[in-house]
């Protein structure tokens, strides 16, 4: 078997685990479900099963994940450990995804949006707030999908990466001082019209953005937060959009135990 297919038996395993945990910790032991070939076959019409074997696991399983974001799952015992992503085999939910969102979640409310170019589109119900730099090509590709997307405010924080695109920031500044912001961010990543460099001069905020930024852990662009509290990066879809646009807010993360001392997440 490769190690390829190996991962997959263990991951499925793992998501076995866990979709059955609340039930075994209910009942005895002896009355633990046994995994076997038909069942997993059931579950996952694709797989061909080789072999089955029970882990030696101690005291349950847990998830980890690291300040760089990385995810393993280790026993109480932390004598096996698994890095893989976890998935509810029933509704196909990707375990560790949504632990991952629910972690790096942030709370829309505390986006200081008077520093963000505001867009209202139909009733303007549902909140998103946008990281791009104006001299991204993945902005620019997210722009022309956000133009399809009603009923919602848009808050666009200009933030140029000058290590990236030279001349950014001061784009920027003039986008920001023009009289009709919106519009001069729009014609530029829409149609490459630029404002002009005698437009004149304002206090911008992009030094500022770039603080909020840093705080939020957005360090490239485009950046998304949505009004549910989940981040996404990179340039996504309509659909994509809608999606998180509609979904409700995100779940606290779980306070986590830790018998040295109390801990928190970002």
């Amino acid at each position: 078997m490769t190690r390829r297919a190996v991962s997959s038996v263990v991951a499925a395993a793992v998501a076995l685990v866990l979709a059955t945990a609340s039930v075994a910790a209910e009942s005895d032991h002896g009355d633990d479900p046994v995994l076997d070939t038909k069942r997993v076959e059931a579950l996952m019409p694709n797989a061909k099963v080789r072999s089955i074997a029970p882990v030696p696991m101690q005291g349950g399983l847990y998830e980890v994940i690291d300040q760089q974001g990385n995810v393993f799952y280790m026993d109480g015992g932390a004598t096996i450990g698994f890095q893989c992503e976890v998935f509810d085999v029933a509704t196909r939910r990707n375990l560790t995804q949504e632990s991952l969102a629910r972690l790096n979640a942030v709370d829309f409310k505390a986006l200081p949006t008077e520093l963000a170019i505001k867009r209202v589109k139909g009733s303007g119900k549902r909140q998103i707030a946008v990281f791009a730099d104006p001299d991204c090509p993945f902005c620019t590709k997210l722009e022309q999908s956000l133009e399809g997307v009603d009923d919602v405010t848009v808050y666009t924080f200009i933030y140029p990466i000058e290590s990236l695109h030279p001349g950014a920031t001061a784009r920027a500044d003039r986008i920001w001082c023009a009289t009709d912001q919106d519009a001069a961010w729009r014609a530029w990543v829409l149609e490459g019209r630029d404002v002009p460099a005698t437009a004149g001069s304002c206090a911008s905020p992009t030094a500022k953005i770039a603080a909020i930024a840093s705080k939020f852990g957005v360090n490239g662009t485009p950046s998304l937060v949505f009004g549910s509290g989940r981040v996404v990066y990179g340039s996504v879809s309509r659909e994509a959009i809608e999606g998180y646009l509609d979904e409700p807010a995100l779940p606290t993360a779980p306070a986590q135990a830790d018998n040295s001392g109390p801990t928190t997440g970002r």
